[in-house]
């Protein structure tokens, strides 16, 4: 397996092509079912999402997702993620160029190839957080 993290650096459009920010993909071999997708507009502070990995994956090929972050294919070589706050008449979508996907998912699978997640995950975590929450 290659290097711990992961980062993958693009710009994000609306759907009429026009920049509008940056995002930063991260991933990181400790956490190895999450993305991190950080967007960076102008004149406001970083926003991240946590997303489960799958979707940037699957979502290169169709639709990925069906809770808060969906991704799917979209014109234009282009990658669209759809971010649902808690009310879902307020979302925003956001396109990313497939190139900078595909770039982020190779990186991505290189460090944990698919299935192999579970050998790298630490259960001893997951008995901490449950343990805590008793």
């Amino acid at each position: 397996m290659g290097a711990a993290t992961v980062f993958v650096a693009g710009s994000i459009y609306t759907q009429a092509g026009r920049r509008i920010g940056a995002v930063l993909l991260t991933y990181d071999r400790a956490r190895p079912y999450e993305a991190n997708m950080r967007f960076l507009l102008p004149g406001e502070p970083p926003n991240d999402w946590l997303i489960g990995r799958d979707l940037l994956i699957d979502g290169r090929t169709g639709l990925a997702g069906m809770g808060d972050v969906t991704v799917a294919p979209a014109p234009d070589d282009r990658v669209a993620v759809t971010l649902r706050t808690h009310n879902p008449r307020e979302e925003d979508t956001v396109y990313v160029c497939d190139r900078v996907v595909h770039v982020f998912v190779v990186a991505m699978l290189s460090v944990v190839p698919r299935g192999a997640e579970a050998q790298v995950w630490d259960d001893a975590e997951l008995r901490r957080l449950l343990d805590g929450a008793r």
